[in-house]
């Protein structure tokens, strides 16, 4: 067998491993990103009135039906128009093949700065960021909701 055949037999098999390995990258990663802000509606927050601080919490269910671990860091945060003002608190799970993990953020804000995010002078700021593959493979995904709607 000449050396050209078995290098194009070697690219081949590389060129189809590397296809292989990026759609079961991809098939991970978008399992992951469509199942983990799925809560929709209001969210439910408390009001401690001796300290005048709102506690928001949000209930976030990732699911990974895909082939591959992933690691998985969700986030959330309230921000003013001006950038002056954050809070935030994010976590890191890790997602073997075929399981899901309920996890529930918790954002403690005073309550003068959820009400600029309710009068419209901020937002609320969601972000996934999945890795997989050992790390080789990720994306991010940021999802911005302007206040307005009232607490």
């Amino acid at each position: 067998m000449k050396t050209s055949k078995i290098i194009s037999v070697l690219v081949i098999v590389l060129q189809v491993g590397g296809f292989v390995l990026f759609a079961a990258c991809g098939q991970t990663i978008f399992s992951i990103l469509t199942t983990s802000f799925q809560q929709g509606g209001q969210v439910p927050f408390s009001l401690d009135p001796k300290t005048n601080i709102a506690t928001l919490m949000f209930t976030l269910e990732p699911q990974n039906c895909g082939y591959l671990e992933s690691k998985v860091t969700l986030g959330v945060r309230v921000t003013s128009d001006t950038m002056t003002l954050t809070e935030g608190n994010s976590t890191t799970i890790t997602l073997p093949p075929g399981a899901s993990k309920k996890t529930t953020l918790v954002l403690k804000i005073p309550y003068e700065r959820l009400q600029l995010y309710s009068e419209g002078r901020g937002s609320l700021e969601l972000t996934a960021n999945v890795q997989t593959l050992y790390g080789l493979a990720s994306m991010d995904y940021r999802m911005q909701i302007k206040g307005g709607g009232g607490p």
